[in-house]
């Protein structure tokens, strides 16, 4: 099983990355303990469907692999949800499951930011920014734009772990925007 889980990550290093990577930009970097990450995207799809299925909780381990479970827990006042998530992430054979709760504020106009809720989450700290916005073409295309800073409780050793769970995370997030495409039925 180990060596199985070692062989993934290292050709999954070793590999070109998928075809639509020229519609996709996800990075990932550590500042002390902060993971900080991004994502530019065009989806072949409309914004508002877009925004439908991010919003699908019961159904977001569709789109994200890392999310196992998402569910409402409620509204802690106007314009906000709370979503409680478990997620799940191997790095070589090693899993962490994490229980991550936020505060999700609709702006207006594709504009979503959330907020981690500490006490209810395995993380010290979270802050997410996404927008999605309709380009104008045809067929419909959406650009998803995500930029977070989060720092869980668990320690990530920065020599060996840091650079593994920055892929991990790069490929999950290219991964997502494939999800998202499959779902809608649009063509990668």
């Amino acid at each position: 099983m180990a060596a199985r889980s070692l062989f993934v990550v290292l050709a999954a290093l070793l590999l070109p990355a998928p075809a639509q990577a020229e519609r996709v930009t996800a990075e990932v970097a550590f500042h002390g303990e902060l993971i900080h990450f991004s994502l530019d995207a065009r989806v072949r799809a409309p914004a508002d469907a877009v925004i439908a299925m991010l919003h699908d909780y019961e159904n977001l381990a569709n789109v994200f692999p890392l999310v196992q479970s998402a569910e409402r827990r409620g509204s802690p006042r106007a314009r906000v949800e709370r979503v409680e998530t478990h997620m799940r992430g191997c790095v070589l054979f090693v899993c962490q499951t994490l229980r991550h709760t936020l505060d999700i504020e609709h702006e207006g106009s594709g504009r979503f930011r959330g907020i981690t809720v500490p006490d209810q989450s395995q993380a010290r700290f979270g802050h997410f920014l996404w927008r999605i916005d309709q380009q104008a073409s045809d067929p419909p295309l959406t650009r998803i734009r995500l930029d977070g800073r989060f720092q869980p409780e668990l320690r990530i050793p920065p020599l060996i772990g840091r650079p593994l769970v920055r892929h991990m995370l790069e490929h999950e997030l290219q991964d997502s925007i494939r999800r998202i495409e499959n779902h809608l039925g649009a063509a990668p």
